[in-house]
């Protein structure tokens, strides 16, 4: 998803409609060429996080995957900016700590930060047979309260009765934070490639003022 923002001091407008034609076109005369490909070059990142995210998690809440890029236009820096992230506003406290580690307080932290895929040793339940669970090692099994056999279906158990048991996850990996992993470092290797164009794109533009 793209969204356009215009932000002047302490002050904030997501732009729509006509309003944010308006403002294209403001960026087209300024530095369009260099903006399109920065939010091209962003939003080919923001579709492959997007469809990776939910394949390194075990749980899936919906809306730390989202992600957006926004196009900023700054007036008080003369500045237009993109950027790229995930749209969860929520925080986490953090303990805030003094440098001798001391803790001071909380501060809030934006979720996403802390959003990481399992790591090597993660562990994952997974319902087994009834033969399976009891033949695992102890520290391995889950709650398990045997359910008397449905005489239609055969034995069954269901979660929080079992047999459940801990095996290593399917989805274990190496634990990083997926904002880091999935947008921040894909993103600047993708800026890495498109410099030289971003480069000339610039300089047709101040060329092409100079001529005219």
């Amino acid at each position: 998803m793209a969204i356009t923002r215009f932000r002047q001091g302490d002050v904030t407008v997501t732009l729509t409609g006509d309003l944010e034609a308006f403002a294209r076109r403001a960026v087209d005369a300024a530095a369009g060429e260099t903006v399109r490909l920065m939010e091209g070059a962003a939003n080919g990142v923001r579709s492959s996080a997007a469809g990776e995210w939910y394949r390194r998690v075990e749980r899936e809440t919906g809306k730390s995957g989202d992600i957006d890029v926004v196009t900023t236009i700054d007036v008080n820096r003369s500045e237009v900016r993109v950027s790229i992230g995930s749209t969860d506003e929520r925080v986490v406290l953090a303990k805030k700590r003094n440098k001798d580690g001391t803790i001071t307080g909380t501060t809030g932290k934006p979720v996403p930060v802390f959003v990481h895929s399992p790591g090597p040793g993660a562990l994952a339940k997974v319902q087994v047979t009834h033969d399976e669970y009891w033949d695992a090692p102890k520290s391995l099994r889950s709650n398990y309260k045997p359910i008397p056999p449905n005489p239609k279906t055969g034995w069954k158990g269901d979660e929080g009765t079992g047999p459940y048991m801990w095996k290593v996850s399917p989805l274990a990996g190496d634990g990083k934070f997926l904002l880091g992993e999935l947008v921040k470092a894909p993103m600047r290797r993708v800026v890495k490639q498109i410099t030289p164009e971003l480069g000339r794109s610039i300089a047709a533009r101040i060329n092409g003022g100079a001529r005219g």
